[in-house]
């Protein structure tokens, strides 16, 4: 009996919760659309509504078109301006050519770890549509083996700039999506850059895995730098 109440009372508090999410709206015949609520509905007379500011619109029941609840939750994420901070971590085997000495010689790339932070900033264009800039800050530690007879540990600093385009395959707070980037690095590793994720963002949350290119053309080595990258993100556009 008591997990009975106990279960009747849940589901009394979820539906007062969801009910508190409905807003009466108020659709004219001109097109014209109000939220709210109505403070007074009486047949033959003059509907009135109170919308969400505050204001008191006093309308003719004979202009109306329809009164309707809707859902008033967010729905993630709005048109406009779309920023993200976000942290990756990716690990990958690259296979190389050294420009020095009379044969250059092929290397083979033990492999390499990186870490690397970065910014995004653009506009959602349309509901499932975001298009911006950005910037990163990436670390690499690259292993070399020049046919097996010399190791040498690397670390490098670069600097990505990329178009990045995210596509939301749902309109809603928890979805799943598509990231692409495009760019040029500089600083000590300097070449094309792509990069290509899936993930999912938990309302303003995203977590993806993908994979990362970085082409090389260095003093020493032509390189290119292949990874599977696991990404975090924090998204404070949307609201």
């Amino acid at each position: 009996m008591k997990r009975l109440v106990t279960t009747l009372i849940i589901v009394s508090i979820s539906i007062s919760a969801f009910a508190q999410k409905l807003q009466e709206v108020v659709y004219l015949k001109n097109g014209s659309v109000i939220k709210g609520t109505i403070m007074e509905q009486v047949p033959n007379e003059p509907l009135k509504i109170q919308t969400t500011d505050g204001s008191i619109i006093i309308t003719s029941m004979d202009d109306v078109k329809k009164i309707v609840k809707e859902d008033t939750r967010h729905k993630y994420p709005t048109l406009g301006y779309r920023g993200f901070v976000e942290m990756s971590f990716g690990a990958g085997e690259t296979t190389s050519k050294a420009h020095f000495g009379n044969h250059n010689p092929n290397v083979i790339n033990e492999g390499h770890v990186y870490s690397s932070f970065s910014t995004i900033h653009g506009c959602q264009i349309i509901p499932n549509l975001f298009v911006g800039v950005g910037i990163g800050a990436k670390y690499y530690y690259i292993t070399r083996d020049y046919l097996g007879h010399n190791e040498v540990e690397e670390h490098n600093f670069t600097l990505p700039l990329f178009v990045d385009t995210r596509y939301d395959i749902m309109k809603k707070g928890i979805s799943p999506f598509i990231d692409t980037r495009i760019g040029y690095a500089t600083c000590d590793i300097e070449g094309f850059y792509l990069s290509s994720a899936v993930g999912v963002r938990l309302r303003h949350f995203l977590f993806s895995v993908g994979y990362d290119f970085q082409d090389n053309d260095g003093e020493k080595y032509h390189d290119h730098l292949s990874s599977v990258e696991i990404r975090l993100a924090f998204d404070w556009g949307s609201r």
